[in-house]
């Protein structure tokens, strides 16, 4: 119980990561695409669009995430079941 519990929060902790990269490439971007066509750095309401697509990016980043994950979910099992049989055979010596 312990190594699924440790695998679902090295899961959560990539998809939290993937959220922050994506949300700071994004924002990044917004503001640099505001500064170089404006030629001054946002107002009030272009921080709130900044902030829009920071946040929108980053759910995109872990969402894209959890997808990748579940697709390897197989792999994942064989290898715990593997892990798990290779343990109960070296308890039963």
């Amino acid at each position: 119980m312990g190594n699924v519990l440790r695998s679902i929060g090295a899961v959560i902790g990539r998809m939290f990561r993937a959220l922050l990269l994506w949300a700071i490439v994004a924002g990044g971007g917004a503001i640099g695409w505001v500064a170089l066509q404006s030629h001054r750095t946002p107002n009030i309401a272009e921080w709130g669009l900044v902030a829009l697509v920071a946040v929108i990016a980053g759910l995109l980043g872990a969402v894209s995430t959890l997808a990748w994950e579940l697709t390897h979910i197989s792999q994942i099992s064989r290898a715990a079941r593997a892990a798990h049989a290779r343990y109960v055979q070296h308890q039963s010596r």
